[in-house]
């Protein structure tokens, strides 16, 4: 990845509104000084721990046991603040846009996670924030919504018959072109330069502790596996051992027949080059799934760029498989995950037999199963 263009390869860079290129030259100025600013790393490390990092790495012996075969461990970044990985990213963003001079941080969000986390992070640093939800998710995710209009902030709902960022992310950017006293902050990387990078230097926080953590334990992992949507929590679970081609990377989407973002082609989607599930004409199609964060029609571009000279393999599990995996962790463990980990678990289960007992399968856990069971209907399923 070049640091300069913003690229990953081909895919990447800018593809934005001549209105907002100063807004986002402004951002990727304010993170190349907040990189090399001593006081800022030791203050994004205190608000780290502040939100429960280091997550705990944890064998899951009956699990392992249930699956026959390698070793099951999960990386519980479920257990930080909100319930979800996503506060890394805000509270990281949050605290970029404080040392920027901003007094107001805004984003769009999908399943709520990240709109919740933006909006914690902005409230213990004395920031005001604004939330952009499509009228599909608001629906979809009341216990988020709810939570949302609790904490204080401003809450957008925009109309749109389809779930995904896609309104809310569009929404947000012209929020900005009239507002550029506030900062945006990217819910996911399938975004324009800075915020792949700025996503990256946050989320690898998630790798590094788990490298450690696995040198600690002695254990030298055979694969590891995220859900991927468009792929911020994998890109950060998977950032310690990218270039280590020993290591298989799996990314797990949701099996919604004939429309995977595992198919998709190169295309401008969210202000950057990327993997787009698009049409013949390039128009934008559109994903189904109970599983929120994998409702996403676009690759963030590391992941477009892995994909493509084949260092992440992309695989397809579907509903009934991810629910039945929930279903067997909180069982087996007493770990109630959300429906995009349980795409990751599902996938594990399946490989799990063909590998060696000796063999260490990590798991990556980006979120919480509450949100799932507070959804309406879903309570006796999941």
């Amino acid at each position: 990845m070049s640091a300069i263009s913003g690229r990953y390869g081909q895919f990447g860079g800018r593809f934005v509104a001549e209105v907002l290129w100063g807004h986002f030259e402004r951002v990727q100025k304010a993170f190349a000084e907040a990189h090399c600013d001593p006081a800022f790393r030791e203050d994004r490390d205190r608000w780290m721990a502040r939100i429960g990092h280091p997550t705990p790495l944890v064998f899951l012996d009956r699990l392992t046991t249930a699956g026959g075969g390698a070793q099951i461990w999960v990386k519980r970044d479920d257990l930080l603040d909100g319930q979800s990985y996503c506060a890394t990213s805000a509270v990281g963003q949050a605290l970029l846009a404080k040392h920027a001079g901003y007094r107001s941080v805004f984003c769009e969000t999908a399943t709520g996670d990240f709109g919740v986390a933006l909006a914690s992070a902005a409230h213990a640093l004395g920031l005001e924030s604004s939330v952009f939800m499509g009228r599909a998710d608001y629906d979809a995710e009341p216990h988020n919504a709810r939570i949302l209009k609790k904490l204080g902030t401003h809450l957008h709902v925009v109309d749109t018959t389809h779930r995904g960022r896609g309104a809310a992310w569009a929404r947000a950017m012209r929020f900005w072109a009239e507002h550029p006293e506030c900062m945006y902050a990217a819910s996911a990387i399938a975004a324009p330069a800075p915020y792949p990078q700025i996503l990256d230097l946050f989320n690898a926080l998630i790798g590094a502790e788990l490298r450690v953590q696995l040198q600690r334990k002695g254990v030298e992992p055979d694969v590891l596996i995220a859900p991927v949507g468009s792929g911020a929590y994998a890109s950060g679970l998977f950032s310690s051992y990218i270039q280590d081609e020993r290591i298989k990377l799996v990314g797990v989407q949701a099996d919604d027949g004939d429309k995977p973002v595992i198919k998709a082609s190169k295309g401008v989607m969210y202000g950057c080059k990327t993997s787009v599930l698009q049409d013949s004409e390039g128009l934008p199609l559109y994903r189904e799934s109970r599983a929120g964060g994998l409702v996403q029609n676009a690759l963030g571009p590391q992941h477009a760029a892995w994909k493509e000279r084949g260092r992440v393999k992309y695989e397809r599990v579907s509903i009934a498989a991810a629910t039945d995996a929930c279903k067997l962790i909180l069982a087996e463990a007493g770990i109630l995950v959300s429906l995009e980990a349980g795409h990751a678990l599902a996938h594990a289960l399946i490989i799990a037999p063909s590998l060696a007992a000796e063999s260490a399968i990590v798991v990556g856990i980006p979120g919480s199963g509450i949100r799932d069971l507070m959804r309406p209907g879903q309570v006796e399923e999941h």
